[in-house]
């Protein structure tokens, strides 16, 4: 029996598209449990057929932790609110885990071009596990305790399919399990939001660095590069031109950096330059927060350890 477990966060019309898409596979869940913290919190006579479990606003790991003890499947199978399961998803979930070798599934999610507003979550290789399409058995999900509460968002599937590696459990990467994730508009402030992302990558890295370097490589190694190539540039353009007139080449410049970001991406001016420049600032603030949660996160839990 397969548990779809789904947090739902202020999301009610992408909820009710991907609760579609689940009554209609072609092999149904054996149940679908939404764990809502919205506000205000959803009517479970809405969805009849459902189990909903209702929560204050709260963190998805502990939201899903809820959805797991909740749950009644011997499988559990995540996704989000505002995704697009395939309609064979449970059919091919259910297929890989004929095999008892395998403890976990991470499926392929495919996600629409986007503009420099928009977010969505892609994983077309595998080793990243989001779980927006990830399926775990029970027993090994509390084997390791379910997931780490102590991440507020970001890195908290990777560190659970870590745990669970780290025990010697089988995730496979099966790109027939598909999920889509249309895009969803975000804040103009994203970029500087996603340094909190800092935070989690260091505990991440503490907790499992062998894990770590072999699938994600060096921490923090990435921004670093950047930061430092932008702290360069700004402080050859302040020293060259030390005038307003400055901002012309300097523009410029940032703009060929961050063009790459944006090659598969729908050209808007606006929100193009709104992009640019918050982006520039989370690269020149990057090198603080990295030491300051170098400093502060400590993860001294062994594998799989949890809160």
């Amino acid at each position: 029996m397969i548990s779809v477990i789904i947090p739902a966060h202020n999301r009610p019309q992408e909820l009710a598209r991907v609760l579609q898409a689940l009554r209609e596979q072609t092999v149904p869940p054996g149940e679908v449990v939404v764990v809502d913290d919205s506000v205000p919190p959803l009517a479970p006579e809405a969805f009849p057929g459902l189990r909903v479990v209702q929560l204050p606003p709260t963190s998805h790991s502990v939201a899903r932790n809820k959805g797991v003890a909740a749950a009644r499947g011997d499988i559990i199978a995540f996704t989000d609110d505002d995704c697009v399961p395939a309609r064979d998803w449970i059919e091919r979930l259910t297929a890989r885990f004929r095999d008892p070798a395998v403890i976990g599934v991470e499926g392929k999610t495919t996600a629409d071009r986007m503009g420099p507003g928009f977010h969505a979550t892609e994983n077309l290789r595998g080793g990243n596990y989001p779980t927006c399409n990830l399926a775990l058995r029970k027993a090994a999900l509390q084997a390791v305790g379910g997931f780490d509460e102590r991440y507020g968002f970001f890195r908290e599937d990777t560190d659970l399919a870590f745990a669970v590696l780290s025990r010697g459990g089988t995730i496979v990467f099966a790109d027939d399990v598909l999920v889509h994730h249309p895009p969803r508009k975000i804040s103009p402030r994203t970029p500087l939001k996603e340094l909190r992302m800092i935070k989690s990558d260091i505990r991440l890295y503490r907790k499992f660095p062998s894990l770590y370097r072999r699938h994600l490589g060096r921490v923090g190694g990435g921004g670093i590069k950047i930061a430092a190539a932008v702290w360069i540039l700004t402080a050859l353009f302040v020293l060259a031109f030390p005038t307003p007139a400055a901002l012309v080449p300097f523009a410029l410049v940032i703009a060929l950096k961050y063009a790459t970001h944006l090659r598969r991406r729908r050209f808007v001016a606006g929100q193009w330059a709104a992009y640019i420049l918050v982006s520039w600032l989370r690269d020149l603030l990057y090198p603080f927060f990295f030491a300051a949660y170098a400093l502060t996160v400590r993860s001294a839990s062994p594998a799989g350890g949890r809160t």
